[in-house]
């Protein structure tokens, strides 16, 4: 969060509310596509890449809506952010087929 502020120009400082806030839109982000996954690998027998492709579309389609509006700092910042978000789902996801849960 301080790279972001120094990006958008603001004085970097830590507050409690905005730490809470982060943690708890954080939390909520990965339930809320956990049971998208959950969603689509319960949806049949997809293959692998189908799920993934699907699961890949709803995630950008939520961060280009999020992210409303587009300018140079946020596409510089957090799409990254979501990659490696998505990419945390994915591997939990796998190891979750692994062990057949």
């Amino acid at each position: 969060m301080r790279g972001i502020a120094l990006i958008q120009e603001w004085v970097p400082y830590f507050t409690v509310g905005g730490s809470t806030t982060v943690v708890v839109l954080g939390s909520l982000a990965g339930a809320g596509f956990g049971v998208v996954l959950l969603t689509l690998r319960a949806a049949g027998r997809l293959p692998r890449a189908v799920v993934w492709l699907i699961y890949w579309l709803i995630l950008a389609a939520v961060s280009l809506r999020v992210l409303n509006p587009v300018d140079r700092d946020r596409l510089t910042v957090f799409p990254p952010l979501v990659v490696v978000f998505g990419l945390a789902q994915l591997v939990v996801d796998a190891r979750m087929r692994r062990a057949g849960t």
